[in-house]
């Protein structure tokens, strides 16, 4: 792959991060109109979004390897997203009458309530995540330059779409959803990625006519399952697990302090992926570097727990600092908007560049 055509790969995943957290703020925005702005609405989006993600994941390596052109998939996925996500609104309308139907019967146990509440949004967004996920591993196979470099061409790969993932979570809320409507925010997000499939249909037809070039090694690459894989993806996915639960509980421990509206989790939102694209992109030019990077991974999961308890503490200072802003500072939107995002900043990015 020539490097003007790589460019162009990583911006189209830059705004394919960028429509993804788009869709996400307005998803939670849409669903906690018939679930509720509780924490439980919030995990159950996150969940859900996360869950597609991963099987996306999943999926999409396994396609890609028996397929000779990523960017022929890669191109059906985003428009398969586009056209997929403008229906959702209309779906969610579709499904009320189920969400009333849980409220109405389901009175006795939350449980069993929260449990239908959940495959009811499983259902109407998990086509549309799985494809997101899948985007990942199939353009790592076409940006991959060899297996000497997969950590540095993957890793920047990803952080162009976490970077991408920055400015959707941060503009949805306060620029497109703001002066656009929640509507218009979707068609707009969905038209970028309709226009990016179309645009490699027109532009990398030359590319996508013939077979993705193969590595130069005369040997075939498998992946082995073996006693020490198993472990490693075993603390890979509690890495996961915890990074989850880490978003969920800072989301609702900010959300009691700094109310639950659209823009704060937005906010949330923004720092925490902010933290975790920097933390990829810096890590991604050095790993190759690292002699060890099992014992890389061990002291950056310390980092991460002995830096998300030492946020703790500080987490009741919050209502002081916006006191001290309201009656030094103003009390504009913009102002205050940004007071929280540096409060945010503050108490966040160490653990979730850690996290990246």
């Amino acid at each position: 792959m020539n490097p003007h055509s790589r460019f162009w790969i990583f911006i189209f995943f830059f705004i394919s991060g960028f429509t993804g957290l788009i869709y996400e703020v307005v998803w939670t925005r849409l669903l906690t109109r018939v679930m509720g702005n509780t924490h439980y609405s919030v995990a159950t989006v996150l969940t859900i979004f996360m869950a597609g993600l991963a099987l996306g994941s999943y999926l999409g390596g396994r396609w890609i390897d028996r397929k000779s052109n990523p960017l022929v998939l890669y191109a059906a996925l985003e428009a398969i997203i586009g056209i997929y996500c403008l229906l959702i609104p209309s779906m969610i309308e579709w499904a009320s009458p189920l969400f009333q139907w849980v409220y109405q019967t389901q009175t006795e146990s939350y449980t069993e309530a929260s449990l239908y509440r959940f495959l009811i949004c499983g259902a109407i967004l998990l086509v549309p995540t799985s494809c997101m996920g899948a985007t990942l591993p199939v353009l790592s196979k076409y940006v991959s330059r060899g297996s000497i470099f997969v950590g540095r061409d993957v890793g920047t790969l990803y952080s162009f779409n976490t970077f991408g993932a920055v400015f959707g979570a941060l503009t949805s809320a306060f620029l497109f959803m703001r002066f656009l409507g929640v509507l218009a925010t979707i068609w707009l997000a969905a038209s970028l990625n309709i226009g990016i499939a179309v645009i490699i249909y027109l532009l990398f037809r030359p590319h996508m006519s013939r077979e993705n070039p193969k590595e130069p090694s005369p040997e075939k690459e498998k992946i082995e399952f073996n006693a020490h894989t198993i472990p490693i993806l075993l603390a890979f996915g509690l890495s996961g697990l915890c990074a989850l639960t880490y978003q969920v509980a800072w989301n609702r421990i900010l959300s009691l302090l700094l109310g639950s509206s659209i823009y704060a989790f937005s906010l949330i939102l923004t720092t925490f992926i902010l933290g975790l694209a920097l933390g990829t992109i810096i890590f991604s030019q050095k790993v190759n570097q690292l002699k060890n990077p099992f014992k890389v991974f061990g002291i950056l999961q310390l980092g991460i727990g002995i830096s998300a308890l030492m946020s703790i503490p500080h987490f009741g200072n919050i209502p002081f600092v916006n006191r001290w802003v309201y009656q030094n500072w103003s009390m504009e939107f913009a102002t205050i908007q940004w007071s929280v995002f540096l409060v945010i900043f503050s108490l966040l990015f160490i653990p979730t560049f850690l996290m990246g």
